[in-house]
């Protein structure tokens, strides 16, 4: 007979883990670390100001070229910065467009 309660504690002590060893190993930071970054962010993302409303959890954002982590961001808001390759000048163009065609919020 399956212990699913003990199944299912294996697999969060599993990701519990695996989830230490990415933050320590990609960004060089502890879970508790992670927690005060959150707290001093209000529970929310570092740009939008909102909860994850994807994954449920903020991701720590990164200079992909020094490593240095720089905040906890949403999904949408981290893709956003991923996607314009970190380059300050293609976001600021982003906003000009939205400000000139009415960018709705």
């Amino acid at each position: 007979m399956v212990n699913h309660a003990a199944k299912g504690s294996m697999r969060w002590h599993t990701k519990e883990k695996n989830r230490k060893y990415r933050l320590k190993i990609k960004y060089g930071i502890t879970p508790e670390d992670w927690n005060t970054m959150l707290a001093d962010q209000g529970g929310v993302c570092a740009i939008c100001r909102e909860t994850d409303k994807i994954n449920h959890t903020l991701s720590v954002d990164h200079n992909h070229t020094t490593g240095q982590v720089r905040a906890l961001l949403c999904t949408s808001c981290n893709g956003m910065l991923g996607l314009a390759k970190d380059r300050e000048g293609t976001l600021r163009a982003g906003a000009d467009y939205l400000a000139k065609w009415g960018g709705g919020a």
